[in-house]
């Protein structure tokens, strides 16, 4: 899997855990939700919905630890919103 924050070794996959379990865990989104989500979401679906560029927003801050969901979407620009209509359809 390609690391896409090298320093502490964050894969895609790690970031669509990240964002799905905040997501969750802010109760934006419910276990049945989640459950579609796993299935639907991949990590360029993510990106199409963040206004910037995951790995170079990535370079420029130090941990991703305890990242929340208010944090991710205004690191990234994401559209929780976007992202939610695109898995539910």
């Amino acid at each position: 899997m390609e690391n896409i924050l090298k320093e502490t070794k964050i894969t895609k996959n790690d970031f669509i855990e990240l964002v799905l379990d905040e997501l969750v865990n802010s109760e934006t989104i419910n276990d049945n939700e989640y459950e579609l989500a796993i299935i639907k979401t991949n990590f360029e679906l993510i990106q199409k919905h963040c206004k910037y560029n995951i790995k170079e927003v990535l370079d420029n801050i130090s941990s991703i630890d305890d990242m929340e969901i208010d944090e991710i979407e205004f690191y990234f620009q994401f559209d929780v919103k976007g992202f939610m209509n695109e898995i539910n359809n």
